[in-house]
């Protein structure tokens, strides 16, 4: 019975975490083909940050003129302010509402609670899971990161490939938190990645209302985007106050959506 739940959750979404990885992997790659005529442009992209207001280089992620200039810079713009956050949001939201409120619709869950395992067991080992196997996806986007990098001309470090997918883990977790939590409140899946979608997407608005309207700058803070891009993992390390400042919510979550699975009466066939 060791970790009985955490292995059927491994089994029953490997194909959708390799799907995941593939889609990072190509993302990379992308992005990392890319750099040569980015850096061979360098100057024209200078003149146009000089153009753009600071507000809209901060929601990028630019320092400045030169900024896109370099390896560190042109990733942080590309990969870091976007698309990887919103990317590993939707896996952490998807990988969590389908923890439990998909075995609760599909009737398995009927049978896993059958056996003599508590419901606390079954959450945190579908936590664990879902966690492990976002870990997974982004350690495979690092290692992809790290093998294009001197074809591209990047030559990144170990640390400053790795760095960012570490951040990446985190929001993911709080995504997926988020899902869990839903899914054990709510007890279905639509309803679950309806209301998670809207929270991710305020989240975002969050974020960028805070580059571009200065008064809500404080209120931007709590958004985990605004946590991501401000770490700025590609050109200084992992923080304490990083981590615990996106770690806390997960606990959170998890806890409140322990209190709801316990509590409730769960839609069994």
């Amino acid at each position: 019975m060791t970790a009985l739940v955490l292995r059927a959750s491994w089994r029953e979404q490997r194909a959708s975490f390799a799907g995941w990885a593939a889609a990072w992997v190509v993302l990379v790659i992308m992005y990392a083909a890319s750099w040569p005529a980015v850096r061979g442009s360098a100057d024209k992209y200078d003149e146009l940050l000089r153009d753009m207001p600071k507000a809209l280089r901060t929601l990028i992620g630019s320092n400045g003129p030169g900024s896109l200039g370099t390896p560190e810079g042109y990733l942080t713009a590309e990969l870091l302010s976007f698309t990887g956050p919103l990317l590993v949001v939707a896996m952490g939201i998807l990988v969590g509402t389908r923890a439990l409120a998909g075995d609760e619709e599909s009737g398995t869950l009927e049978l896993l609670l059958a056996q003599p395992i508590s419901r606390l067991r079954v959450l945190l080992e579908k936590l664990a899971g879902g966690a492990a196997g976002i870990g997974a996806v982004l350690t495979i986007a690092g290692v992809a990161l790290l093998i294009s990098s001197p074809l591209a001309g990047l030559d990144l470090s170990v640390a400053t490939a790795l760095r960012p997918m570490a951040v990446f883990w985190l929001l993911g977790l709080e995504a997926l938190s988020l899902g869990l939590c839903l899914g054990a409140v709510l007890g279905s899946v639509g309803r679950s990645r309806a209301l998670a979608g809207a929270v991710a997407l305020g989240a975002f608005v969050l974020h960028a209302l805070g580059a571009l309207v200065p008064s809500t700058h404080r209120m931007a803070s709590l958004s985990p985007f605004e946590t991501v891009v401000a770490s700025d993992p590609f050109r200084q390390g992992l923080s304490g106050t990083t981590v615990l400042t996106l770690l806390a919510p997960c606990v959170a979550m998890t806890v409140a959506g322990l209190v709801a699975f316990r509590r409730r009466d769960l839609h069994l066939s």
